[in-house]
Formats: structure tokens, sequence, C-alpha cells
């Protein structure tokens, strides 16, 4: 189902690109806050979710009490298959990576101790699950204490492993020492799912580990909150055991701490995301309730959790502050996702419950969260903001980048109405999955117009291959070639080497496709047909 409508944008002397709705698909799924995970898998997408509980929302083929789902959508927003896990208490999504033999790594929480949950130690587990590329059970395994574990990241690492973060207040099982009340612990396992090694970090409060990824010298870069100022803690906190700050660990391969930092204000700051970017540093997002230390610029009432923005923090490649950017209104902002794009730029997705400061949504109701996007410069200005919204509240999950200007959204809704207009098999008033493919339209094969024709395209129909003939004067060193599906997919990328440019056509389905190519100063595009 092919849906067209235009977004807005804020317009406060923020610039903004014509973005269209060209997609969108409802599915059963979670209410806030439970998590969901999207990843474009062929020419659909496969989402790893949390079922909310009641039989009613158990999907097609699934026990009435299981609470992950993993599901596989084709191109039409079809079904290909969908398998569920659990036991008969909860369990809740937290992250999805597909693996390198193409089949998928869930983590999640689990009380069960029944089910498809072999075993667990705990009241609450950390539960990783491997499937193959059909969702087939593979292997699985809790992982914990006998006390709590919550789990946030998990990695592929090169040897074929995994790596993932979190947090354990428990100090046996598979816990070999805990220094206070609660360590951010940091777990590395092998093909099997077997620990090779595992390491709690952290001083006499509360710390918890919240993201990590893997750092271009082989070993991680771990991301957290910390309220302690000693054991493992290197950094002054203003307030030990009330406020969290940031803390950023420099792993080597086996765990050992190279550095660390600590980033914040007086208040309280909260980790979701670390990425290492283009020039060897590191992006952060965080949510922070202060307005001092590191953070300047924020929009709420400092030291009111309620009222948080969400804040972008750019390292250098030894964790030195670059620069930093509060994104907020009047009330909360939920971070979810930064990802760095090709001009070097991030575009940074999450909730907000505001409707001022950079936050205007005329249709909003503030206090109701809703799905915003904002883009970043590489110097962390603030280029354009868009939102994403329906009745009721709309939590932002996950997101896709196709292209710098094409995106898939993965997040929440409760009822039709507003931007949300699919039909999809669920429709459930406690939350579902929505679905959302937005779009540059000045891109869309739909809505282009006579005068970007200025292409030369041959054969057009095209049945094999389709031959682009570059304009004279133009810099192959800066030029580029995308096509987009019929749908708006983007689907090739090239770098042009000389005067005429080859694209394979023979395994692409029919249909109208579009071909652009940017010159070093503007996008020039055309209609191709393929036969």
């Amino acid at each position: 189902m092919i849906i067209l409508i235009a977004l807005s944008f804020s317009v406060n002397t923020i610039q903004a690109q014509n973005f269209n709705i060209i997609s969108q698909r409802c599915y059963g799924g979670a209410p806030p806050p439970s998590g969901a995970k999207i990843i474009p898998n062929g020419e659909g997408f496969t989402v790893f979710a949390t079922i909310p509980p009641g039989n009613n929302h158990a999907p097609p083929g699934c026990p009435a009490k299981s609470n992950l789902w993993l599901y596989q959508i084709d191109a039409n927003g079809d079904f290909v298959w969908n398998r569920c896990y659990g036991g008969n208490s909860i369990e809740d999504a937290r992250d999805m990576l597909k693996t390198s033999d193409n089949g998928f790594l869930l983590s999640a929480i689990t009380i069960s101790n029944d089910g498809d949950v072999s075993y667990n130690p705990g009241a609450c587990s950390i539960w990783i699950i491997k499937t193959d590329s059909i969702g087939q059970l593979e292997w699985e395994r809790c992982y914990g204490g006998s006390n709590w574990e919550w789990v946030y990241r998990i990695r592929e690492t090169p040897d074929g492993g995994y790596i993932f973060i979190g947090w354990t207040n428990s100090t046996n099982g598979d816990i070999s020492y805990n220094n206070g009340t609660t360590d951010m612990w940091v777990v590395k396992i092998n093909s099997l799912g077997e620990i090779e090694w595992e390491r709690c970090y952290g001083g006499s409060y509360i710390d918890w580990g919240e993201s990590i990824v893997l750092t271009k010298d082989g070993g991680y870069l771990a991301g957290g909150i910390t309220s302690s100022s000693d054991g493992d803690v290197s950094c002054t906190i203003a307030f030990p055991g009330a406020h969290f700050d940031i803390w950023v660990l420099k792993l080597d391969l086996h765990g050992e701490i190279e550095w660390q930092n600590c980033y914040g204000g007086s208040y309280t700051e909260a980790l979701y995301e670390i990425k290492q970017t283009s020039d060897g540093g590191y992006i952060l997002l965080a949510g922070t309730s202060s307005n001092d230390g590191d953070v300047s610029g924020f929009s709420g009432e400092p030291g009111n959790v309620n009222t948080q923005d969400m804040w972008v923090v750019k390292l250098d490649s030894r964790g030195n502050l670059e620069w930093q950017r509060c994104l907020g209104g009047n009330k909360r902002e939920i971070p979810t996702n930064i990802v760095q794009l090709s001009d070097g730029g991030y575009l940074v997705g999450g909730g907000s419950e505001s409707n001022n400061g950079i936050f205007y949504c005329p249709p909003c109701v503030q206090g109701a969260l809703t799905m915003w996007l904002v883009k970043l410069s590489p110097e962390g200005e603030i280029e354009w903001t868009q939102y994403v919204d329906s009745p009721g509240d709309n939590a932002l999950y996950d997101f896709h980048v196709f292209s710098d200007m094409h995106y898939l959204l993965l997040g929440s809704a409760q009822w039709a109405g507003g931007m949300l207009v699919c039909d999809g098999p669920f429709n459930h008033d406690s939350g579902y999955n929505w679905i959302v493919e937005i779009q540059d339209t000045t891109m869309s094969v739909s809505t282009l117009k006579p005068e970007h024709l200025i292409i030369n395209v041959y054969p057009n129909p095209a049945s094999t291959e389709l031959w682009l003939q570059m304009p004279e004067n133009i810099l192959l060193a800066q030029a580029q070639i995308e096509m987009f599906s019929p749908t708006g997919r983007l689907i090739y990328r090239a770098q042009p080497a000389g005067q005429f440019h080859k694209i394979e056509t023979a395994c692409l389905p029919s249909g109208l496709y579009m071909v652009r190519l940017w010159d070093e100063k503007l996008w020039r595009a055309t209609k191709v047909v393929v036969k």
C-alpha cells in the first residue's frame, strides 16, 4: 500500500526539505516504553518487538502467552513469516542484529523459567536468542545471577562472537565481581553463546551500561551512566548516589580500561546511543536535565527530568568534548537513535512531548509523545526538524537511513488519525507498531517534473542494462549516481568512472524507476522504465 502524505516542519528560522510519507503499515505490537527494532531485509524488513500482555494480542500461530515477536514483511507490507518466543511470565525486546550467517541475534530480558527459556538463574535475567534466517531458534541462553540484570545493546564481533552491555546487581552466577549497588556489565560471548569474558565496572552507587560500539583499533567504547565517584569511576560526581553523569570507557579487546571520561552537569544525564564517526571520534545521544557544566542551551526546567532535552555530544578519538547541542522544548524529549549521514552531519531521532522552542507542531497535543527527527550539520548546527504524529502517544523505537533524504521509521501508535491512515491487520487501542517510510518529495518518482529530465539514458525502456551518459565538464570525483525503486527505495548507488556508466537491470522487477545524478551542484533526475 502506497500512501502519499505531506509532512510539516518547524519553521523558526530552521530550513527544511519537503518530505512525503510514501508508505505506511500497522502491525500488532507494544505500547511505550517497550522496545522494538527494525532491519531492512531484501525488498522488505524484519521487526523484533514486544507483544502487549493479553491473549487478544497474540499474532497468528503464536502461543497466547508469548511476549517476543520476530516477523518478516515483504515489499507489499505482507507477512512472509513470523515467530514468537517466551515463557509463561514476562519478556521485553531490547535489541536485534542481523548476523554474518544471515540469521538474527535477539536480546531481551525475561522473568520466565519455562517455555522457550531453558534456564533462568535469577529474578530477571538477560536472554539472548540466536535464530536462522527465517526466525527458527538455533540456541538461547540466560545470563546473570540470583538478582536482577538488564541488557541494552548487543554487537557482533570480528571473531564471529558477540558482545553485550547492560547492568547487574547480582554477585553470583555469571557475575564474578560487583563493585557496589548496581554495576555496568559487559559480556563477551562466542558464536554459540558461551561466555569468553565478563566484567563489571562501577563504584559504590548505581552504574549502568547502555551502549557499546566496536572501535577501529579492535577494542570497544562502552557507555552508560554513573552516580559513583570511587571504585572504577575516576570522575567527580556533584552529588554521588543522587544524580547521574554519562560515563564513557575505552576498553581494549579483553575489557581492560584504557581511558574514561564523564560528561554532564549538576543534575541527571542518561545515555541512549554511541556511534563512532568518520573522523575516528564518537557521537553520543543522551538525555539531560542540566544547564551547566558540559551542558548549555537546555530548554526545560533544570533538575526536572520530566523536562529533559535530547543531548548530542561530539567527542574526539580520546574522548575530549568537541561540541554539544541540546534539542527540545519545555516538556520531555526521549532520544532513540543517531546516524551519521554522507554529508558528515547527523540524523537524530526520538520523541517529544513539547510544542514550543525548536519543536513546533501545530496539530500536536502538548504532553503527548510525538515522533521527532532533527538534522544536524557536521558541527552540530540545526538544519531542520520534522514530526510524525497521530492521536495519542507515538514513540519512535528505531529508524533506518536508506539515503540522506530517505528513511524508514518504526514507532508506536494507539489509534488511527492524523498522519496515520494505514489498515494493518491489528488495530488495538493499547498500541501497535507503526512502520513509516518517508522520502524527500523532490526525489519521488511520482512527482518528478519535466524540467528534471536532463540525464541522457538509453535504452529507455530498459531490459537487461541501462547506460547513462555524463554531462560535459562534470567532475567525476564528485559525481554520484543513485537509482530508486517504484516505491522510492534506494536500490543502487555508484560513482561513475568515465563518460558512460552501466547499470545492470536484468534482475529488476518491471516498473517505473528513478535515476538521479549529483553533478557537484545539483541533482539531475529522470524516469526509467524497466520491462
